[in-house]
């Protein structure tokens, strides 16, 4: 939809992810079991994140990112 704010999610290494969107105020990623892997907020304004995931095995995570605009989840493959 238009109106949800775009995110771009890339892996940069085994251990990092980088979020890419427009006013970034919270994130958190959860296993497809929604336990909380990582979550960050109050952030200062910065369009990117470069995030430290904590040793996880390869598979899909929920990535929700909060901005200005809304909420977006996103399935996100982390491998190992």
């Amino acid at each position: 939809r238009e109106d949800l704010p775009q995110i771009r999610v890339f892996q940069t290494g085994p251990n990092m992810l980088m979020i890419e969107a427009e006013g970034i105020k919270k994130y958190t990623l959860l296993n497809t079991s929604g336990k909380v892997i990582l979550h960050a907020e109050n952030l200062p304004g910065n369009n990117t994140r470069v995030v430290d995931i904590p040793d996880s095995a390869t598979a899909v995570y929920l990535l929700k990112v909060e901005t200005g605009d809304g909420i977006v989840v996103s399935k996100v493959l982390i491998n190992r």
